[in-house]
C-alpha cells in the first residue's frame, strides 16, 4: 500500500522540497508526535499536506519506511540523525535503541564529543558510558587527541573533581589542567584558580610537587601557594593529622607509589631479605623491608597482582618447598601453601593469566599456583631435566630454555613441544638466566 500510494491520506512536505505520502493511521500508531497532531484541533488534523520542519529529509523518509516495515538499520553513519529525529517525533523506543548503540561506540577519539551529544539529547546510557570512559582512560584522552583542550570549564571540573578519575598520582591531572589553561591562556587564566583546588596535590609525586608545581607561574598566587603548603605538610607529617577534600585519594590512586624491589639470600647463613627503592623520591636509596619468614638462598621470585612471591631454593635443611608472599602495602610476609614438590638447581617462575608457574630442576618439575585460591596443581613434567633454566610467557604459552635444551608448554593441552633450535649452538651458559628471556622477548 505504501509503495503504490494506495489510499494514502497525508503527504509530508520536507524542507528539501521532497515529499512522502503515507497513511495517518500508520503515522499515529508509530509516533506520539503524529498521534497528537492528527487528534488535535490544529489545521494539520484536517489538511492533507503536512510541512515537517526537520532538516534531514533522508532520515524522515527512513523513519516512514520503518513505520511500515518495522525494520531499521542503525549504524555509525545515521545514528545521530536518528536520535535527533526520534526526539523530534517523540519516538522513545527508537531513541533508547540508539542510546544503547552509541554507548558501545565510545572510544578515545570521540568520547568528549559523544558525552556532549548524550547530554544534548538526554541519552543516559551514552552519558554514563562516555563519562566512565573519560575517567578510566584519562591519560589517553589527555595525551592522544585534541578534544581535551576544548572542554568548557564546567566539563573540566566534572572530570577533575571525580573520585573515579583513573590516575596513579596527580601529576597527570596537574599537567592536564595546565595544558587546558594554556590552550587559551587569555580566557582561561582566571579559571585556573577555580579548578586548582580540585587537584589533589598531596598525591603528586615529590619531584613534581617540588619542581613542576612550585615552578608553574599559574601557581604563583596566595591561594595556590596554600595548596602547595598543604600538600607538603601532608607528606612531611602524619597523614591522619590533615583533612581536606584534596587529602582524600582518588579510588584509582596507587598509594604505594612506584618502587623497585630486590630479594636476596645468603648461602652460608641461609638468610633472606627484601629491599625496596622508591623511584619518585628526590634522594632515592635502598630501604630494608621485613625479613622473610623462612630464610633461603637460591630461591625464585615473581611479582603478581602487586605482591611478591618467593618459591623453591634451599634452606638449612636442604631443598625447600616453602611458599612466601610479601605485601608491599602492608610491609608484611605470610606463608602460603607449600609447593607439591622440589625444584633442585634453581626453578624458573612465570606469571601468566591468573596463575604462577614454577618449572625446572633435575626433577623435571612443573607446578602451577593459583594465589586467589592458594592451591597448587602438578602438571606434565618437562621433557628434559634442567640444572639451570630461564622461562617466559610468550603468546599464551611458556618457553623454557636451559643450557642445552629448550621447550614450549601449551597450557590448554598440558603438553611440551621441543624447541632446541632456540638454544645457541656456539656458546655455553652455565646459568641460563643470562639469556634474559623474560626481558627481551619482543
Amino acid at each position: 500500500m505504501k509503495e503504490n500510494d494506495v489510499m494514502t491520506d497525508v503527504t509530508l512536505k520536507l524542507p528539501d522540497g521532497s515529499s512522502v505520502s503515507s497513511h495517518k493511521i500508520v503515522l499515529m500508531a508509530s509516533s506520539p508526535f503524529f498521534d497528537v497532531m492528527f487528534q488535535s484541533e490544529f489545521k494539520e488534523s484536517t489538511t492533507q499536506d503536512i510541512p515537517l520542519d526537520f532538516a534531514d529529509a533522508v532520515t524522515i523518509k527512513t523513519l516512514v519506511e520503518f513505520f511500515y516495515s518495522g525494520e531499521i538499520n542503525v549504524c555509525d553513519d545515521n545514528v545521530q540523525t536518528l536520535v535527533a529525529a526520534s526526539e523530534f517525533l517523540c519516538m522513545k523506543d527508537l531513541k533508547d535503541h540508539c542510546d544503547a548503540f552509541m554507548a558501545t561506540r565510545v572510544d578515545t577519539s570521540n568520547c568528549i564529543e559523544l558525552s556532549r551529544f548524550g547530554k544534548k539529547f538526554n541519552l543516559m546510557r551514552l552519558i554514563s558510558a562516555a563519562r566512565k570512559f573519560i575517567l578510566l582512560n584519562f591519560k589517553d584522552v589527555v595525551k592522544c587527541f585534541s578534544d581535551f583542550p576544548t572542554l568548557t570549564e564546567n566539563e573540566l571540573i566534572e572530570v577533575v573533581s571525580s573520585d573515579e578519575l583513573n590516575a596513579d598520582n596527580e601529576d597527570l591531572v596537574f599537567s592536564a589542567v595546565v595544558r587546558w589553561v594554556n590552550h587559551d591562556a587569555d580566557e582561561r587564566k582566571e579559571a585556573f584558580s577555580r579548578v586548582a583546588p580540585l587537584i589533589r596535590f598531596p598525591f603528586c609525586t615529590h619531584e613534581t610537587l617540588n619542581n613542576a608545581v612550585s615552578q608553574e607561574p599559574l601557581m604563583w598566587n596566595s591561594e595556590c601557594m596554600k595548596l602547595i603548603r598543604e600538600a607538603q605538610n601532608f607528606n612531611m607529617h602524619n597523614h591522619h593529622h590533615f583533612y581536606s577534600p584534596r587529602t582524600v585519594p582518588r579510588r584509582a590512586f596507587n598509594g604505594k607509589r612506584q618502587r623497585l624491589f630486590r630479594a636476596s639470600g645468603t648461602e652460608a647463613e641461609h638468610t633472606a631479605s627484601v629491599r625496596s627503592f622508591r623511584l619518585d623520591d628526590r634522594t632515592p636509596k635502598w630501604k630494608s623491608e621485613a625479613t622473610m619468614l623462612h630464610s633461603l638462598d637460591s630461591f625464585s621470585v615473581v611479582q603478581f597482582n602487586n605482591k611478591i612471591y618467593v618459591f623453591a631454593g634451599r634452606d638449612a635443611d636442604g631443598l625447600s618447598t616453602v611458599t612466601q608472599e610479601f605485601d608491599p602495602g602492608l610491609g608484611e610476609w605470610r606463608l602460603r601453601s607449600p609447593m607439591p614438590g622440589v625444584c633442585e638447581n634453581h626453578a624458573a617462575v612465570v606469571a601468566l593469566n591468573d596463575k604462577i608457574f614454577v618449572v625446572g630442576g633435575k626433577e623435571r618439575s612443573l607446578f602451577s599456583y593459583e594465589p586467589a585460591k592458594d592451591t597448587w596443581t602438578v602438571l606434565s613434567s618437562t621433557q628434559h631435566a634442567y640444572e639451570y633454566c630461564s622461562a617466559t610467557a610468550w603468546k599464551g604459552k611458556i618457553l623454557v630454555m636451559g643450557t642445552e635444551h629448550a621447550e614450549e608448554y601449551d597450557i590448554e593441552g598440558d603438553t611440551w613441544i621441543p624447541m632446541d633450535k632456540l638454544v645457541p649452538s656456539d656458546t655455553y651458559y652455565r646459568n641460563a638466566d643470562n639469556l634474559i628471556l623474560r626481558t627481551f622477548l619482543i
